[in-house]
């Protein structure tokens, strides 16, 4: 007995009786954990339906709705202020481009036009002027002779119309002596004649160059008339000579009873035109000149100041004058297009106090030949948008009306709100019938689609890893695997599917995308999971409820015996179906648990799966195959 006390009180027996409590309390947690996960596992089966795999048509939409506005839309706001004369077109009259709508008192701004213009001709004479003065710097010959009288120093300065010199071309004179009556009568034009020079004692021969026939008074009541007669000069002879006339006649001398005075030709005193100083001189008097040859130059620098800034003011008057031209157009305003007019506001005889103010709307005018309106996209669709893509458009207020529009703009930059990202894609309705500004309309985009493939209800496609799976009955025969376009499948066996989960291991249930959007990109699926919320169902109730419902699934069926997993290849889906590539033939009965799918898609919102570690004392470490549930779910 005192042994047995010694024993019991041994720390031997103490550790053995301590191990025994604690594998009792793993065995009994363990009988609880079996019961609780068999319950499970029948309440499940008691949910499942069952669905065949059938051939049939998947599309991929991507759906929004807007609001449509004409294609081009016009609000006519005045540029200027007055009395409105004339506003011919009323609500709902059609417009051409050009087309006057409005005519505005111009007579003011006409007063000033007419201003503007005074004042740029008066500029214009101004510079004219100066312009010839600065021509007038540079002084020249009128014509050929000799220079004379010129004594002008380079530095002296000039003032206008000053005397320069004088130019006397004596190489030929003249003298206008007088005939009487019957002597001019014998005389002509171009006849020969002479000049008798007295104080040489000798003649020089000439001819008759003008006649004067108006007659002038002589001594004692003589009547005479004027003769010109015109000679070379031999060198000799200089202006002031005292002369005779005398004109060689058919019959005789006609010799002129008076006398008269030798003169040049040709002379002419030259001035300067214009005030300057004397810059450079480029003859010497006495000196012959040609007809045109450059005598003085003279400098004035205020003139060439002048000249620019009257060029300056005549610019800024144009300018102004054509910015008033402008203005006038503005007083008759046109339609900028075809279209419409929706709406107005003003008519004739109203005022128009304040210009340039956009909310004086005159009138709107609106091209309603097509619709645009803007759809939002999200940024994991808009690859998928095209320039040119088809969209069909309806309308709940044209109920049964289906109209045809297309992507007209793809903007470059989208719009950011709650970690989500949208594009407004801009769809045009070339043909928009009875379509209004304002109505609310639906487009479906087509982005995707696939004819007479194998598909399954999304919910009934499991995704474990990268791998995806359906459960069929164990009883089902394992024939070969086929695609959506050849029969026949390989068995299960020769595939060598080492990765296929062990029976009553969950995967991740394949969840249906945001609307068009293709599934099974993990790492979009993980940005989906945040954005819904963690923990969130991915298959609303209400669809998985429609699985069961369907008749071709064959509605609530019986659990079979067995069931396994199997592995399937997949292709395409929208939020209803799924395209199976292969692993399935057409008619193959596959399970659809609602309860399985329901806890699925909450696990899938638990980070990490379940913890690893295992029950205590045997269950294995790692928690549920594999590592436990996957991590973060997936895509839709």
């Amino acid at each position: 007995m005192e042994k047995v006390k010694k024993f019991l009180s041994s720390k031997i027996f103490k550790i053995g009786l301590t191990v025994i409590i604690i594998a009792g309390a793993a065995y009994g947690g363990y009988l609880v954990y079996s019961k609780k996960i068999a319950s499970t596992a029948a309440k499940n089966a008691a949910q499942e339906s069952i669905a065949r795999v059938e051939r049939g048509d998947i599309e991929v939409k991507i759906s929004g709705t807007g609001t449509v506005e004409p294609i081009e839309r016009y609000d006519i706001i005045p540029l200027v202020k007055g009395t409105i004369l004339s506003a011919p077109f009323e609500e709902g009259m059609q417009v051409k481009a050009g087309d006057v709508l409005y005519r505005i008192d111009d007579k003011d701004i006409a007063f000033n036009i007419e201003k503007a213009r005074n004042n740029i001709e008066k500029t214009r004479l101004q510079n004219k002027e100066t312009i010839e003065n600065i021509q007038n710097l540079q002084i020249y010959a009128p014509y050929d002779g000799r220079i004379t009288n010129f004594t002008l120093k380079e530095g002296v300065e000039v003032g206008n119309n000053t005397k320069i010199a004088e130019i006397v071309n004596d190489s030929q004179l003249k003298a206008t002596v007088s005939f009487t009556d019957s002597q001019v009568k014998q005389i002509h034009m171009g006849q020969a004649a002479q000049l008798i020079i007295p104080q040489y004692m000798t003649h020089v021969d000439g001819t008759v160059s003008n006649i004067n026939y108006t007659p002038k008074a002589g001594e004692n009541g003589a009547v005479y008339y004027d003769v010109e007669i015109t000679i070379n000069n031999p060198g000799s002879v200089t202006e002031g000579m005292q002369v005779n006339g005398v004109v060689k006649g058919t019959d005789g001398d006609i010799v002129s009873p008076t006398t008269g005075v030798i003169e040049n030709i040709e002379k002419e005193t030259v001035n300067a035109k214009t005030s300057g100083t004397v810059k450079k001189i480029y003859v010497k008097n006495n000196e012959w000149v040609k007809a045109g040859q450059k005598i003085v130059e003279l400098e004035n620098n205020n003139l060439y100041i002048t000249k620019t800034t009257n060029e300056m003011s005549l610019k800024d008057q144009e300018l102004s004058l054509q910015s008033l031209l402008e203005q006038l157009e503005d007083y008759n305003i046109t339609s900028p297009i075809d279209g419409v007019v929706i709406a107005k506001y003003y008519k004739a005889g109203d005022n128009i106090s304040n210009s340039n103010n956009n909310s004086n709307i005159l009138m709107t005018v609106a091209d309603m030949s097509k619709m645009t309106f803007t759809i939002a996209v999200d940024e994991l669709d808009i690859s998928k948008m095209k320039i040119g893509q088809k969209v069909d458009v309806t309308a709940d207020a044209l109920p049964g009306v289906q109209l045809e529009g297309e992507i007209t703009n793809i903007p470059a930059e989208g719009t950011s709100s709650n970690g989500v990202t949208t594009y407004s894609v801009e769809v045009t309705i070339s043909e928009p019938g009875n379509l209004k500004p304002g109505m609310n309309v639906n487009a479906e985009i087509i982005v995707e689609s696939k004819q007479d493939v194998l598909k399954l209800p999304i919910a009934a496609v499991t995704k474990v890893g990268n791998k995806y799976f359906v459960s069929v009955p164990e009883s089902v025969s394992e024939g070969p695997k086929s695609d959506s376009k050849q029969q026949g499948r390989k068995s299960e066996n020769t595939q060598g599917n080492t990765a296929e989960p062990e029976e009553g291991s969950e995967g991740n249930q394949v969840r249906p995308e945001r609307q068009g959007r293709p599934n099974f990109d993990e790492n979009q699926g993980n940005r989906d999971i945040q954005r819904t919320g963690e923990g969130q169902n991915a298959m609303p109730q209400n669809r998985q409820g429609n699985f069961q419902r369907q008749g071709r699934m064959g509605g609530n069926a019986p659990v079979a015996s067995g069931k396994k997993r199997v592995e399937v290849q997949v292709g395409i889906n929208n939020d209803d179906y799924i395209e199976i590539v292969s692993g399935l033939n057409e008619g193959d009965i596959v399970y659809v648990s609602a309860a399985a799918s329901r806890s699925t898609n909450m696990n899938m919102g638990m980070p990490g799966g379940m913890p690893g570690g295992g029950m205590p004392g045997g269950m294995p470490g790692g928690g549920m195959p594999g590592g436990g549930m996957p991590g973060g779910g997936n895509r839709n």
